[in-house]
């Protein structure tokens, strides 16, 4: 939605593709070349010159991602539901056998449906535009505080993912070791974007874990949904779908700066002018448990992205879950009292954590760090999860049985091995000779003097 002066928020719908093909590489427009070569070897004939001289291609080129940043441009929430089921191809995706442990899958695949492009990718760039209108936002707070204008809240771009809970699960048990190798390694890189988006400096983000979705509908009474701040559940982690709607549009319209605990700045002018009217008016309610409730609906019935630019952002990530017995009956996860009856109440619970919780289960970080700042943001920095070598181990060993099933096959194929064996041991043994020498000079230089300096040295920042 998208908030106007006059008539307030309205909706707009815009078509535009999250993964152009001009991205992808190695793409050309046929009938551009086409056209460009007609127009310069006509002018080289007539001039005299090398068609290469008239190659200006790239001052035309169209803005790809043209409908996606002005969907963005005066956008309160961002929610993305994007997501890639595309099947592993053994041909390209693991062979050469160095390329599964490379990311940047944007060097080498042409298939604009790999994860690398639906899931990183199209968020990477959703998140940049995102960033840049909130830089523009911040801007404008900062003049209107130059002038002494009067400043109104500025909303704060909220950017909601989901995700998936088996990201939360150790990268060497059996199913994410499945599912990598059968569809194109989707949960390094679902981890790759949940990485991006909780190291934003300048959105407010919300990643949502849910567990095996369903079309089910929920029975109220022996079934409850639950919510957990750290994250992670455990299986069977069954969920529905309207379960996880209700929780993302919960999740868009809560009051970041009342219900999150955002660093405030408190205006004497505002608390005197509020106090003076509360001496006239009387006390607004004599029942405090009413007052208690209408906090809590205040907290989450505020208008989306409340917080001002004043504060820092915060980043959240939920797992999500149903609890109690499910249908069809003696299907149990978990208890029902673990959870709550509406996807409100579920996060009403997460936002009254305890503060100690609080600051561990949201991560903030400036829009402007110092260098100091900076380096320990480097240090700490959460490392991506190493599925590579847990799915090459199986995948590389099927490959080799199947290979060698396939020599057997045919025929003269053993006995040519037997001459080629030998000189590919030779060849292995000379690459591994020459990197020992080295990378031993290196550590034995290096490794001395990071010892001397951790144990005398004055020590180093945390």
């Amino acid at each position: 939605p998208r908030l106007t002066k006059k008539r307030g928020p309205f909706l707009k719908l815009i078509e535009g593709d999250l993964v152009p093909l001009a991205e992808l590489p190695g793409y050309v427009d046929r009938e551009e070349e086409r056209d460009w070569k007609r127009r310069a070897k006509s002018a080289a004939k007539f001039f005299g010159n090398k068609i290469i001289d008239y190659d200006n291609r790239e001052q035309f080129t169209p803005h790809n991602n043209e409908a996606l940043e002005e969907a963005i441009q005066g956008c309160t929430t961002i929610i993305s539901c994007v997501g890639s089921s595309r099947p592993s191809n053994l041909l390209t995706d693991f062979l050469p056998f160095w390329r599964i442990f490379r990311k940047n899958a944007g060097k080498w695949c042409k298939d604009p449906k790999h994860p690398y492009y639906v899931n990183y990718e199209s968020t990477r760039k959703a998140l940049e535009f995102a960033e840049q209108e909130q830089k523009k936002r911040d801007m404008a707070v900062k003049n209107a505080t130059g002038t002494g204008e009067n400043i109104t809240p500025i909303d704060r771009i909220r950017f909601i993912r989901i995700s998936d809970l088996c990201v939360a699960k150790s990268p060497c048990s059996f199913v994410p070791i499945f599912t990598n190798a059968l569809l194109s390694m989707v949960f390094r890189y679902q981890d790759m974007t949940e990485r991006l988006l909780e190291e934003s400096p300048f959105i407010d983000t919300i990643i949502l874990r849910p567990g095996d979705l369903t079309d089910m509908e929920r029975d109220l009474e022996t079934t409850a949904l639950q919510v957990e701040e750290k994250g992670t559940l455990p299986y069977p982690a069954v969920v529905g779908r309207e379960d996880v709607a209700a929780l993302v549009v919960e999740s868009a319209l809560f009051n970041a700066t009342t219900a999150v605990g955002q660093d405030k700045k408190v205006d004497h002018r505002a608390q005197a002018e509020d106090t003076d009217a509360r001496s006239i008016s009387g006390p607004t309610t004599t029942n405090k448990d009413n007052g208690a409730k209408d906090k809590e609906k205040n907290n989450l019935e505020a208008a989306p992205g409340s917080a001002t630019t004043t504060s820092r952002p915060f980043h959240m990530t939920l797992a999500v879950r149903w609890c109690g017995d499910l249908d069809p009956p003696n299907t149990i996860q978990g208890e029902k009292t673990d959870g709550r009856s509406s996807a409100r109440q579920c996060l009403q619970k997460v936002l009254k954590s305890e503060p100690k919780e609080c600051k561990k289960r949201i991560k903030r970080r400036h829009p402007s760090p110092t260098l100091i700042e900076k380096i320990t943001l480097a240090i700490r920095r959460r490392p991506l999860k190493p599925y590579a070598p847990f799915v090459a181990i199986p995948v590389y060993f099927i490959m080799a049985l199947a290979f060698n099933a396939l020599i057997t096959l045919i025929p003269g194929a053993s006995s040519a091995l037997k001459y080629t064996i030998p000189i590919a041991k030779k060849y292995l043994q000379l690459i591994m000779s020459w990197t020992l020498a080295k990378l031993l000079p290196l550590i034995r230089t290096v490794l001395p003097a990071a010892i001397t300096k951790g144990k005398s040295g004055p020590p180093l920042p945390i």
